[in-house]
């Protein structure tokens, strides 16, 4: 307890008699750890990828090499018992031009995750059990202000804009009843999947079209993941050559309290509970600096930091700030040590000529 009062003591002491010093000190630590964070959500593109909406990265598409898709009802049945909780949507394609490759999708339950740009991005319940020839288009300048389109030579009544950037979407039971041929199956897991989400996916599909193809973004996503350790690096030892630049700064003010450990020393304080002290105190400012940036980004993160990102897929999550402050703590206490060590010996060294 007389140790930790012993610290406090000193860390207030520290602001008392170096406040310039000191508040330019948490100036730069400041602004160091939080462009090591701005780094952390650009620079690296998996935490943009994770984070991010785009369907792209959680798409897998089926294609159909032996399975028969003449009975579409059968194709429906299989799809619903692949169907599971990290699933969002199934649907099934056909590109009815192929010159500009457009396609038609209709969901086997009807459901769309999309949102409307104007108009309507779901269908009735009259429109759902008629087959109605209605078509909801995809979020292009081309779709606006058009009420009819013809796909595969029937004219489709257009009822709204979504935000799918190229997918024509209409009724299951119109799907079905015009006759529009199974191409190929698009799902979409609910995120960006992970090692275990994507194995699960995988096997839930295959059991039911063991010999069919199935192509996925997810290779695509281990390999950003791996990128991302390289990456890390790279910013990490931006952040040291940042520390760096006013380490001294941190030292000059620790050892302008000289006079206060040799008062610890004559009051009864032992040579090496000072030394150490001194150096818990070092290791005390740089850390509640760190909390303090972490504090300030989480806090100001949508008013102010958001709107200075590359991407606007850029989130952090919990487990970001704790990567990021441990990090921040390693570098800070590899780049002190040398300092820390040197100051002990200084300290320990001055007390004792002080008592010759």
């Amino acid at each position: 307890m007389k140790k930790v009062l012993l610290i406090g003591h000193q860390f207030a002491s520290l602001f008392k008699n170096n406040k310039i010093l000191f508040l330019l000190f948490w100036v730069c630590s400041i602004s160091s750890v939080l462009s090591f964070l701005y780094c952390y959500g650009n620079m690296i593109w998996y935490v943009q990828l994770r984070s991010t909406e785009d369907r792209m990265y959680r798409e897998y598409t089926l294609s159909f090499v032996e399975t028969e898709v003449d009975d579409i009802e059968e194709i429906i049945d299989k799809l619903n018992r692949v169907q599971c909780e990290e699933i969002e949507e199934i649907s099934l394609c056909n590109t009815w031009d192929r010159r500009n490759v457009e396609s038609v999708y209709a969901s086997i339950d009807d459901a769309c995750s999309w949102e409307a740009v104007s108009g309507r991005a779901e269908f009735t319940e009259e429109e759902l059990a008629s087959g109605s020839d209605v078509v909801i288009l995809p979020d292009r300048e081309t779709s606006l202000g058009v009420e009819e389109i013809s796909i595969g030579g029937v004219n489709y009544r257009v009822i709204g804009i979504h935000t799918h950037y190229a997918n024509f979407r209409i009724p299951l039971s119109n799907f079905i009843e015009r006759g529009y041929e199974l191409q190929y199956v698009k799902i979409y897991a609910k995120q960006v999947p992970n090692a275990q989400i994507n194995e699960k996916i995988v096997e839930r599909i295959k059991s039911e079209f063991p010999n069919d193809e199935i192509d996925s973004r997810y290779d695509l996503i281990e390999s950003v993941k791996n990128d991302a350790m390289l990456e890390m690096v790279m910013i990490s030892i931006l952040f040291a050559i940042s520390v760096l630049s006013f380490v001294y700064l941190q030292v000059y003010m620790v050892e302008k309290n000289y006079k206060e450990f040799l008062v610890y020393n004559i009051v009864g304080a032992s040579k090496s509970t000072t030394a150490v002290s001194v150096m818990a105190e070092m290791l005390l400012l740089n850390m509640i600096a760190i909390l303090s940036a972490i504090v300030l980004h989480v806090t100001l993160y949508d008013a102010v930091f958001c709107k200075l990102n590359t991407s606007p897929s850029v989130y952090y999550y919990m487990e970001d700030y704790m990567i990021i402050f441990l990090i921040c703590m390693l570098w800070t206490l590899l780049i002190n040590f040398p300092f820390m060590v040197s100051l002990y010996r200084n300290t320990i060294s001055k007390m004792r000529r002080s008592h010759m």
